[in-house]
């Protein structure tokens, strides 16, 4: 999610927080509707103290629950955080060994990258019970043999990976994509 997301994300939790503990507080009695000091919002919140039975318990419960959710969306944006995922390479008496899940994200990147005829190519990693998963999206000369080309990716992914990791790659997968000519003349070979 990009910081913009993030920031609006933020903003619109903490509105809706503070919106909802507000009514709470009205709908209680623990203040009064024209406490706050613009008197925008007085009318509504009269409505809100003035509510009885049903319409009470409605206010209520959707106040309660927006409360909750936004609560929630904000732990979440603040929680994931700074903390980037790694990935446990060894445990033993002297102690463990993990790598960043990125940093093998790039490792995988520039494995791919090295074999001929790609041109660029994204990666993204995940665990697996049975080792790690490699997802790539790569782009190919006009003119290459997806087949071979997506197995030569595959092959040297999973090799490069596992040689400077020691961590087993479970499966890589790689969708191939031609660039585009643009005018220029297809290579075929």
């Amino acid at each position: 999610m990009t910081v913009f997301n993030r920031i609006v994300a933020i903003i619109a939790a903490a509105v809706v927080f503070a919106a909802a503990a507000i009514v709470l507080l009205v709908t209680a009695g623990a203040v009064s509707p024209g406490f706050l000091p613009v008197d925008w919002f007085e009318v509504p919140l009269e409505g809100v103290a003035d509510a009885s039975g049903g319409t009470l318990a409605a206010i209520i419960i959707a106040s309660a629950f927006l409360l909750l959710a936004s609560l929630f969306v904000l732990v979440l944006e603040f929680a994931s955080r700074g903390r980037q995922p790694f990935l446990l390479i060894s445990s033993g008496d002297e102690g463990s060994a993990s790598i960043y899940q990125d940093s093998v994200r790039l490792l995988a990147e520039r494995a791919a990258s090295s074999v001929s005829s790609v041109r660029e190519v994204q990666c993204w990693v995940r665990e697996k019970a049975n080792g790690v998963s490699i997802s790539c999206r790569a782009l190919a000369a006009m003119g290459s043999n997806i087949p071979e080309l997506s197995a030569e990716i595959q092959g040297q992914i999973k090799g490069t990976v596992h040689q400077y990791t020691g961590l087993p790659v479970a499966d890589v997968r790689v969708t191939v994509r031609y660039e585009r000519a643009d005018g220029k003349r297809a290579m075929v070979r």
